[in-house]
Order: structure tokens, then C-alpha cells, then sequence
């Protein structure tokens, strides 16, 4: 075939057409001429007598050595499928690796300050902090409470004055 769909024989236009009122016609016209008796095909006398009885003797004999061949394959089969099914569950379970802030160890945080903000000071670096979005529980585990901030400020603070006067005076 040299295309698909196609076998390379082409048959005339409108043959298929009058085909049976063709062949009725020839039937006719040759109806004088019998047909062979002999079709080209002979049967030996009494084959069709003794073929039960050869069909019997066939049946009962001994069979040759039979291999099955689909016990192998299914059996290389289910192995193989066993093996899979183990390596697919003992396979470890990765996520997908996006590390967060936890996965950071507050050393690796104090080296990446002290490289990057190495010249500034402690004034600089906490202006260059974004502090617009952060309160106060996000900084603190267990905010303290009113009373202990006061009690802070009285200790530590020596007097309010002393944070807003200039040193020249």
C-alpha cells in the first residue's frame, strides 16, 4: 500500500452499480453450461466414517511437556510490582524545602547584622528597621504586663529631663 487507505487497485466508476442485475444476466446466459462436479477439492472415501473415531484416539493420547508461559510472566510481574510499591513506600517523604524564619538559628542572624550592618549604629540600624507593621507580641513571646513595664522605667530611667536637655547647658 503506498498511502493510506489506499492498495493500488482502482476499479471503473459505477462499477458496484448494476453489479447484481450483471451477474443475473451472465447467470443466465451460461444456465446451458453445468457446473463441475468436481470443485477442485477431493475427500479420500470414508474419511468422514472413521473421523470420530481418529478424533477419539488423538484426544486420549499423551501430551508432550506444556511450558505456560503466562505463570512466568505473571509471577516477574507481581515481583515486579511488589518491588515498586516497597520502594514507593519506603521512599523518604521530602516537603517541599522553603525555609522560614525558624529554620534560622539566632547565631546565623547575629552574623548576618553584624556583616551587613557592620558600620552603623545602633541608632542607624534601628531606623533601617521596618517597625510600621510590628507590635509588640510579635517581638515578645509573653508580653509583660502594665504593672512590670512600670516598675522597669521607675529602675532603670533616671529622671525625664535627662532625655530631652541638651548637654550644654
Amino acid at each position: 500500500m503506498d498511502k493510506k487507505g489506499h492498495s493500488g487497485f482502482r476499479v471503473p466508476d459505477g462499477y458496484f452499480d448494476q453489479f447484481q442485475a450483471r451477474m443475473e444476466h451472465q447467470f443466465k446466459a451460461s444456465e446451458g453450461e453445468k457446473l463441475p462436479k468436481d470443485a477442485g477439492f477431493r475427500v479420500p472415501e470414508a474419511y468422514f466414517d472413521t473421523l470420530g473415531e481418529r478424533l477419539q484416539q488423538r484426544l486420549e493420547a499423551p501430551r508432550g511437556r506444556t511450558r505456560n508461559l503466562w505463570t512466568t510472566y505473571l509471577g516477574w510481574a507481581a515481583a515486579a510490582a511488589a518491588g515498586l510499591l516497597l520502594a514507593i513506600s519506603l521512599w523518604p517523604v521530602q516537603e517541599a524545602l522553603t525555609p522560614g524564619f525558624s529554620d534560622l538559628a539566632g547565631t546565623e542572624i547575629e552574623h548576618y547584622l553584624d556583616v551587613r550592618y557592620e558600620n552603623l549604629s545602633s541608632y542607624e540600624l534601628a531606623e533601617s528597621l521596618p517597625l510600621e507593621n510590628l507590635a509588640m507580641s510579635d517581638l515578645l513571646e509573653d508580653a509583660p504586663a502594665e504593672t512590670q513595664i512600670l516598675d522597669y522605667l521607675d529602675r532603670e530611667n533616671p529622671t525625664y529631663d535627662d532625655y530631652y536637655l541638651d548637654n550644654d547647658e
